[in-house]
């Protein structure tokens, strides 16, 4: 990595990275698409932690990096933050529609229209690519 970041440092702003975007997506849900200042702070909260967290550290092209850019340590650390993500995401996509399969039974809430799919879908699929750079960043030790 070019700029070192200690472990704790790493990890809490994995944390705050991640759970950034639930709070993005609810305050673009609440206003209709009209961000309000929660709504910008939160976003600017996204964007300040994450350049905090992969600029000039390696951690995002880690992530991304072709087998051949990688020794073999760095493939293993990769492909392990891959299998995590793609075992978290599986099982929320799970608990996602079990939720949507009883909530019209129950009269819970689901999302429909534009306005609230919209946000959701830019927010699971920011999770989505980011969530692997994200386990790295909390998992990887220097060697």
């Amino acid at each position: 990595m070019t700029r070192f970041i200690p472990l704790l440092h790493r990890r809490v702003a994995a944390v705050l990275q991640l759970a950034s975007y639930p709070l993005l997506f609810l305050g673009l849900t609440l206003t209709g698409l009209n961000p309000n200042t929660a709504t910008l702070l939160a976003l600017a909260g996204v964007v300040a932690v994450s350049v905090y967290l992969y600029y000039n550290t390696d951690l995002w092209q880690f992530g991304n990096a072709p087998d051949t850019q990688l020794d073999e340590r760095q493939v293993q650390a990769r492909n392990q933050a891959y299998r995590l993500a793609y075992m978290s995401v599986s099982a929320l996509v799970v608990l996602l529609l079990l939720y949507l399969a009883i909530a019209a039974d129950f009269g819970w809430p689901v999302l429909s229209g534009y306005d609230q799919l919209h946000p959701f879908f830019w927010t699971v699929w920011i999770l989505v690519v980011s969530f692997p750079s994200a386990i790295l960043a909390w998992t990887e030790v220097e060697v």
